[in-house]
């Protein structure tokens, strides 16, 4: 007689849980970092062997893992885990989402888990700006005094008026100092302004007036240390007194045949102008010097150190070996004496959630943002008199 027998068995198998899936990184503010971790279980009744981690997210980072290799897998028992950790951060507001895969012996041998996160920025701003009608200008002019300079310097003095007939096109609130004494002080000539009948004779002579002795032109060769003293001797007292005013642009032009040889970099003399003015954006420096990186002329040599300032601050470069006192290349001084192409942002921006408008309209080119003067500047299509320039921004946040 045959009997039936009842057979019950249970068979061992591993079996992978990645916990917590979806991994809930939630909110981060941009500019801040969430480090976050979930666990690689065995909840399974056989050995789990882990072959494979990999990873994929734009801003959602795996930052570790056990270690791994094909010879080397990562061997957990029934109860046991093992750690991978995460960071997300963000560069906008936007949802962001990783996908670990984690290649394993379990019966799905692959298998994924999902991280989540929220970016947001800290603030929104918009800052705006009136571009003035007959903006006020205040320029220095330093000439290098040396003896090579004197066809020069007599060429910058034959052509001022054309400059100044230039510039009243743009505006005729300016004033003007020629300082070029080691100690910054204007050479005798004082702040010429337009309501000055001699105002053009004055200038004439302080562009090539010789030294006077203690005050004279050790510095001659160093037009940044020069232009930096005269911004610094600008208060009640100092000998350029009433020439810096809040809400003029200063325009600061160069003239000189060497490189520029102050005894510290270039970046320290724009620095310490921009620090007297309070702001990078209604500074520019512009200078008639030799060509740059190779001099086209024999009679100069390239405008190194002058050359650095007027492309940092978005000043006009003339050639000193061209014929720059034509009245169309004055007219590029004249208009970067008034032209605002610059405005300093009120908080520090997500570089890339940066957008501007000019009279309402987006402008998609042309400018750009510089993050160590926290400043938009333009390159081309500089507004006019009367534009509306509009900038708004993503603020970062100041994370623990």
């Amino acid at each position: 007689v045959q009997k039936a027998v009842e057979l019950l068995g249970e068979g061992s198998v591993p079996e992978l849980n990645i916990n917590p899936d979806p991994l809930d990184l939630g909110v981060t503010y941009v500019g801040c970092d969430n480090d976050n971790e979930v666990a690689l279980e065995n909840i399974g009744t056989d050995t789990l062997e882990i072959y494979e981690i990999s990873h994929e997210g734009e801003n959602i980072w795996m930052t570790g893992s056990p270690d791994i290799s094909a010879e080397s897998p990562i061997v957990l028992e029934p109860g046991e885990s093992e750690t991978v950790y995460f960071r997300f951060s963000p560069v906008g507001e936007v949802e962001e989402e990783g996908v670990l895969t984690v290649l394993s012996n379990e019966p799905m041998e692959l298998r994924e888990g999902y991280q989540l996160g929220d970016g947001q920025f800290a603030a929104e701003y918009e800052d705006t700006f009136e571009v003035p009608e007959d903006p006020p200008s205040d320029i220095l002019f330093f000439v290098d005094q040396s003896c090579s300079m004197d066809d020069d310097q007599a060429r910058l003095a034959a052509n001022f008026s054309t400059f100044i007939t230039e510039l009243n096109t743009y505006s005729e609130d300016w004033q003007i100092i020629v300082a070029n004494k080691d100690s910054g002080c204007n050479s005798s000539s004082g702040v010429l302004r337009p309501t000055q009948p001699d105002f053009i004779t004055r200038f004439q002579y302080a562009v090539s007036d010789g030294s006077d002795g203690a005050f004279g032109y050790w510095y001659t060769e160093a037009g940044l240390t020069v232009a930096s003293e005269a911004i610094e001797m600008t208060d009640a007292g100092e000998c350029n007194n009433g020439f810096l005013r809040p809400d003029a642009m200063l325009h600061i032009i160069m003239v000189s045949d060497e490189p520029e040889q102050s005894p510290l970099d270039w970046s320290h003399y724009v620095d310490k102008v921009v620090a007297k003015k309070g702001s990078a954006a209604n500074v520019k420096f512009s200078a008639i010097a030799g060509d740059y990186p190779v001099s086209s002329c024999a009679s100069a040599e390239p405008g190194t150190g002058y050359y650095e300032a007027v492309t940092a601050t978005s000043g006009v470069f003339l050639s000193i070996c061209g014929d720059w006192s034509d009245p169309g290349t004055l007219s590029m001084l004249a208009a970067a004496s008034v032209q605002q192409s610059a405005f300093e942002l009120t908080a520090s921006p997500v570089v890339d959630s940066v957008r501007v408008y000019v009279n309402g309209n987006e402008r998609l080119s042309g400018w750009y943002y510089d993050g160590p003067t926290n400043t938009v500047f333009f390159e081309e299509g500089i507004p006019d008199e009367g534009d509306t320039i509009r900038i708004t921004y993503g603020g970062l946040a100041v994370c623990d």
